[in-house]
């Protein structure tokens, strides 16, 4: 149901990044579409890695407040999970990647942004196949990684004074990302508050050797 209604609003929403805000802290009883293009919930409609194209995206943290933010890759063709981190946000800070097809066909993350993932490493993540059609293999099956939509979901706001809070303030341009902290980080934590709206996402589709954007 969950992957349906997502699949659903990322065509609803094509051109636009955002999906949903907030009610207020604790009183969230619906989603609401935000025309202003900030939320806690975004939908990035397409990506593509198919013939040469990249997809480059940018996260913004436009909030007061640091977030532990969740980005889910989906495919076309079914909506299977093909890659999923997390990402911890500074307060008005950016999270940028690109997305193209490596050496083997799936589709690869680089990234140099520092701030805190977990896992630790993100940058030259391959996506994965496990949940895609087994009766595939080879090109068929890379081809089904290399298009769909990315789900950018704010797990919670950082409680100031939490050790996961204290992990994460950067020392000189890097962020300390204690990896013990990160990894204990649980599905109700109490290190988060609920989310509160303030993410905003923007992406190009780009092909170096067309160039086409």
């Amino acid at each position: 149901m969950i992957r349906t209604l997502m699949a659903f609003f990322a065509a609803a929403c094509l051109g636009s990044a955002v999906l949903a805000q907030p009610q207020p802290r604790g009183a969230a009883t619906s989603l609401e579409l935000n025309p202003h293009g900030v939320g806690h919930l975004l939908v990035v409609p397409y990506f593509n890695t198919q013939g040469g194209n990249a997809t480059l995206l940018n996260i913004t943290n436009a909030s007061p407040v640091d977030k532990a933010i969740k980005i889910r890759f989906r495919g076309a063709g079914n909506g299977d999970e093909l890659l999923s981190f997390q990402v911890f946000l500074f307060r008005h800070d950016m999270w940028s990647a690109n997305i193209s097809a490596g050496a083997d066909g799936l589709p690869v993350i680089t990234t140099t942004d520092r701030s805190c993932t977990l896992p630790a490493v993100v940058n030259g993540t391959q996506f994965r196949t496990t949940r895609l059609n087994p009766a595939l293999t080879g090109d068929a099956l890379a081809n089904q990684a290399r298009e769909g939509y990315i789900e950018i979901i704010t797990m919670g706001d950082i409680i100031g004074g939490t050790p996961l809070y204290m992990a994460m303030p950067p020392l000189g341009n890097t962020p300390r990302c204690n990896p013990s902290v990160l990894d204990a980080l649980t599905r109700f934590d109490a290190q988060l508050a609920p989310p509160t709206s303030g993410l905003m996402a923007n992406w190009i589709l780009i092909n170096v050797a067309q160039t086409t954007t």
